[in-house]
């Protein structure tokens, strides 16, 4: 069966596979907080991360959802990464688990519409697939954005690179969403990066550094969010930290340009696979 384990006073649910990989998912916002893989962690959470109602917890894979950033006139980043969500009892096997959101007196409060959100966790000896889906379970149309904010460990930002965007058109958010073209193969992380590559959701990516390479790919997710705070940032964030930053790159699949539209009835889908492989040399 699916374990119970608890961070504090955070529920939390624990997959294993036979080779000895882990992953950890609080209920508190559907949540990956930890994946363990050939003996390493290779999510970042940050020492400083708060978990308590309410709150955001800084690291692992929140879910964003029904508003990335101040994309709308709803909460930044939205309620689902605020709020409890309920195991589904049917889904009950060492290596998989999911959760589940309905509206609520709380949710009703941020964003007028009855809905069914749906998270699944599937471990595999080299891979974490977190999918999820979105039912309308009003009687009219209902918009929103979304992303999985995922929070990738690297030993060291200054022997990061994320691969896989060469060509590829995004806005710069760190510098008033100015449109840019990637003409590197080679991302680097010299200072902040907030930058979005619509449509782009079908590349496949390899974020490397001097000891580590994970694959992201996702279907469904249009857009691709590429984030990290620098030094300036970072300490300014109560829980994040001086230099924490240099520990982790977030590459999101997300749908943040055009919003999903869901008629009542309805459902949308979308999903992110991260997969370990061996180190290739980060390109410079």
């Amino acid at each position: 069966m699916t374990a119970f384990e608890a961070r504090g006073a955070q529920p939390m649910l624990t997959l294993r596979t036979a080779s000895g990989a882990m992953a950890r998912i609080a209920t508190h916002g559907a949540q990956v907080m930890s994946w363990t893989h050939g003996g390493r962690e290779r999510l970042f959470m940050s020492p400083r991360a708060v978990s308590q109602p309410g709150k955001a917890i800084r690291g692992g894979i929140p879910f964003i959802f029904p508003q990335f950033g101040d994309r709308g006139p709803g909460l930044r980043h939205g309620f689902a990464r605020l709020l409890e969500w309920a195991p589904v009892p049917a889904v009950d096997a060492p290596d998989r688990a999911a959760l589940v959101l309905r509206e609520s007196e709380e949710s009703l409060r941020w964003w007028p519409y009855r809905f069914r959100a749906e998270l699944e966790v599937h471990l595999l000896d080299e891979r974490l697939s977190i999918s999820v889906a979105i039912t309308n379970c009003d009687t009219v149309d209902f918009d929103f954005t979304a992303a999985l904010h995922t929070y990738l460990r690297v030993s060291d930002i200054s022997q990061a690179a994320l691969l896989g965007l060469r060509g590829q058109p995004f806005l710069d958010g760190a510098n008033g969403r100015a449109p840019g073209l990637q003409s590197e193969e080679a991302l680097h992380f010299a200072g902040e990066v907030e930058r979005v590559y619509p449509d782009s959701g079908g590349r496949e990516l390899t974020l490397v550094d001097a000891v580590d390479a994970i694959r992201v790919s996702a279907t469904g997710f249009t857009d691709t969010v590429v984030w990290n705070p620098g030094p300036g940032l970072a300490a300014g964030l109560a829980d994040l930290g001086p230099g924490q930053h240099t520990h982790f790159v977030c590459a999101e699949a997300a749908r943040v340009e055009t919003p999903v539209r869901v008629s009542p009835g309805a459902s949308w889908r979308g999903s992110q696979v991260l997969a370990c492989r061996p180190t290739p040399a980060p390109l410079r």
